[in-house]
This record gives structure tokens, C-alpha cells and sequence, in this order.
């Protein structure tokens, strides 16, 4: 009937409010509670491809490029009056040796280059002195350039070379080759030098004329590493008339070696040890070194308590009190290798004689007794170099003297006429 089929549509409806309403109720949550995470361990098992203890490997990160600049003093010398035309006033070889700075930066690298070099060469002298100077650099470390007139020649020749009067400064500013030179010196000069500065004299000064060279530099190094720096050591040179064992004056045991200078007349006169050579370091350095080992330039003799002959290889300079200093022959560098007898009024050496440093690793001793040994003949590495890192400050050489050039330019003229006949 009407009334049945009403009642089912309201029912129906009813229904589907019910469910919509339903739907549109947001949906209530109940709160999660957080439980702590427990980590098993995890059990060893024989399935497992590596080894248990397997070692981790450290690898060095350091930055692999740096670059430095600095201003530094390279050359300060007096140019005597009258220098001959052509004379050398610098000869110069670039490399990372060239100043204290550069040289220790460089030791923590393997690579180097040079982006910027900038030699100042200051003069301080009035302009009423006569002459004047070349300079240039070279880029081939190992062009010959020589001296005299063709070294002129040869030296103008050079790209950028600069001809100026002795009272005025110059600059010479250079880019050298973008290539990257070894750190260390090597064989080849040309794999770790990028050129050389040359200044030749071009006109006699009629007076002392006081040169000084300041080098700025600017440099890229690479490839991080730990150099073995050498070991530069002064070479000593007796300076005295001679080095001879003697007793004191007024008489008595206490005799040593004792430094004269003889005069005209054929007379001694005892001066200080600490005068009587030069290249020796303070008298405070020494001490705090425990003294200082020099090798003789030949053995000398002398004897012991039973008259036996002792054959003598090196000399021990050490701290006698505060101003002076005390020396004493020995057979081998080593405090036991003293000599025991000397011969009176014996004359060991005279004016002079070289010494050479010697460091500790040419001495082999043993910890367990009192013996050691020399090396005379130390063995080479596997680039051919002495395991032995030491380099000796030799005395400069005079400036080309007029002989030397007088000849050179007779030779330049020989071959000028063999290449004409």
C-alpha cells in the first residue's frame, strides 16, 4: 500500500543521512606509544666473505696546491773600484734554495711554479761615479755566458737585458715558463732551475760602488710531501800564521794547541783560537753544541804514553771559558780517540789549511762500547746521490781578474779567424 511503501523511502533515507554524517566526523586517533629501539647484536656466522679484523687504511689529505709570496734581500756586495769591463758583479742560479724562506716552503712540496719574479737592483753610489752595468736574466740555466768583452756580447744578446749607469737602479720583471719544476735539486739543473740572473760590469767605476739585490717572488707549489733538507755547514779556514802544540810560557804541563802570528822580524805572537780561524761558529753555539768535529785536510802523527806512533784524522773545537775557544786532534770523532802525546813546539798546520764538517750520521758507533768507525766512502742511494745530505759554504772566488779576461777575449779573436780562413 501508499503507507508501507512511504515508510520503506523514509527508512531508506534515514539511512543514508546516517551514513553521511558518519563520513564527514573526522576519524579519532589513538595515541601510538613510543618503545625504544634494542639493537641485537648480531651474530658471527662462517658465511661472512671478510675477515673479521680487517685493517682500515689512513690516507694523507692535505691541500694539493699553495702559493706564497715574499720580499727578500738575495744580494748585498761592494763592486771595487776599477773592476775591469766584463767582470761578473752576479751570477745567480734560481732555485728554491735561493732564500731561507722559499727554501722552507718548499720542503713541504715536490713540485714548484714560479708565477712572478721580480729582481730590484738598487745601487747606492753618486752619479759622479763612471761605467755602468748589464743585467739580464736567462731562462736557459746552462747558457754560457762567460766574461770579458764577448760576455757582454752574449749577455745583451739576451731578451729584456737592461744596460744602465752604475748610480741608477733597474727592475727586471719576469714570467717564466708555466711549468712545474721539482722542488729538489737534482742532476738535470734545467728540471728544477727556471733561469739564472747575470749582471756583467760595462765600465769601470772610478770608485766602490755598493750593490744590492732584492728579489720578490711569486710561487705555486704542488703536490704535498716532507723534504730532507741539507745540512749547510761553514768549511774553516786557519787564518793565523800557524796551529802548533806548545807549553805555556812561564813553564809547566798544561800545553795545548796554541794559534801565532809570526811578523817580519821572524817573531810569535800567541792570539786566540776563536782569531785564528774564520768560519767558526759563536763560542755560545759551540757550547750549547757540546763542541764541533772537523775533518783534517791530511793525518798527522803524534804519539802516546808507550812512544807509539798515532796517526791523527780529525780536530774537536770546543769552549776553553768565555771569550776564547780550545782544540784538540783526534783519532776518530769520538771523546775516548784523543790524541795522548804531543810533540813540543810540533807545527801541525799553517795558514790556510781547510777543515770539513762532518755530522753525526758519517760515524757509526756502537751504543755497547766505545769503538766506532768512519765512513769514508758513504753508499750512494738509488738516485746516486750520497745517503750523507751535507753541503759546504766555500769562500767566493775573486771577480774576474784582467788575466782571465785578456785571455778569453785572445780566444774569442782565435776563433773569429779559423772561422774566416
Amino acid at each position: 500500500s501508499m503507507t508501507t511503501l512511504v515508510s520503506n523511502l523514509n527508512k531508506v533515507l534515514n539511512m543514508v543521512t546516517r551514513k553521511q554524517q558518519r563520513k564527514r566526523q573526522p576519524k579519532q586517533t589513538s595515541r601510538r606509544r613510543m618503545r625504544a629501539r634494542v639493537v641485537t647484536p648480531r651474530m658471527r656466522v662462517n658465511t661472512i666473505p671478510a675477515a673479521v679484523n680487517t685493517a682500515s687504511s689512513i690516507r694523507s689529505k692535505q691541500p694539493g696546491v699553495q702559493r706564497q709570496s715574499n720580499t727578500d734581500r738575495l744580494i748585498q756586495k761592494t763592486i771595487p773600484a776599477g773592476m775591469p769591463t766584463g767582470g761578473v758583479v752576479v751570477d745567480q742560479i734560481v732555485s728554491t734554495t735561493i732564500t731561507d724562506r722559499l727554501r722552507a716552503q718548499a720542503s713541504l712540496y715536490q713540485r714548484i711554479r714560479y708565477i712572478r719574479l721580480t729582481f730590484e737592483i738598487q745601487t747606492q753610489t753618486p752619479t759622479t761615479v763612471s761605467g755602468g752595468y748589464v743585467a739580464a736574466f736567462v731562462k736557459d740555466p746552462e747558457l754560457v755566458i762567460g766574461s770579458g768583452i764577448s760576455g757582454l756580447k752574449r749577455l745583451t744578446a739576451v731578451q729584456d737585458a737592461k744596460t744602465t749607469k752604475w748610480w741608477q737602479s733597474t727592475v727586471i720583471d719576469i714570467k717564466p715558463n708555466q711549468m712545474d719544476y721539482y722542488c729538489a735539486n737534482g742532476n738535470d739543473i734545467r728540471w728544477f732551475s727556471p733561469g739564472r740572473l747575470v749582471i756583467l760590469c760595462d765600465g769601470s767605476p772610478n770608485q766602490p760602488v755598493e750593490v744590492t739585490v732584492v728579489l720578490k717572488w711569486h710561487v705555486e707549489l704542488k703536490e704535498p710531501a716532507l723534504q730532507a733538507l741539507p745540512v749547510t755547514l761553514p768549511q774553516v779556514v786557519l787564518t793565523a800564521t800557524k796551529l802548533q802544540y806548545s807549553e805555556r810560557t812561564s813553564g809547566g804541563t798544561d800545553g795545548r794547541l796554541r794559534a801565532f802570528n809570526t811578523n817580519s822580524a821572524g817573531l810569535d805572537t800567541e792570539i786566540k783560537i776563536v782569531d785564528a780561524f774564520t768560519g767558526l761558529p759563536s763560542i755560545g753555539t759551540i757550547a750549547q753544541l757540546g763542541g764541533l768535529w772537523y775533518q783534517l785536510p791530511y793525518p798527522v802523527t803524534s804519539s802516546n804514553s808507550d812512544s807509539e806512533i798515532r796517526t791523527m784524522h780529525f780536530i774537536k773545537f770546543d769552549q776553553m771559558n768565555a771569550d776564547d775557544l780550545e782544540c784538540e786532534l783526534y783519532a776518530l770523532p769520538l771523546s775516548n780517540s784523543k790524541v795522548e802525546e804531543h810533540f813540543e813546539d810540533n807545527i801541525y798546520f799553517v795558514r790556510g789549511t781547510t777543515f770539513s764538517p762532518i755530522v753525526s750520521s758519517e760515524i757509526l758507533v756502537d751504543e755497547n762500547s766505545t769503538s766506532g768507525f768512519w765512513i769514508a766512502s758513504p753508499s750512494p742511494s738509488v738516485t746516486q746521490h750520497l745517503m750523507i745530505s751535507k753541503r759546504f759554504q766555500e769562500t767566493q772566488p775573486a771577480e774576474s781578474s784582467q788575466l782571465s779576461t785578456t785571455v778569453e777575449s785572445q780566444l774569442s779573436m782565435l776563433c773569429q779567424q779559423m772561422q774566416l780562413q
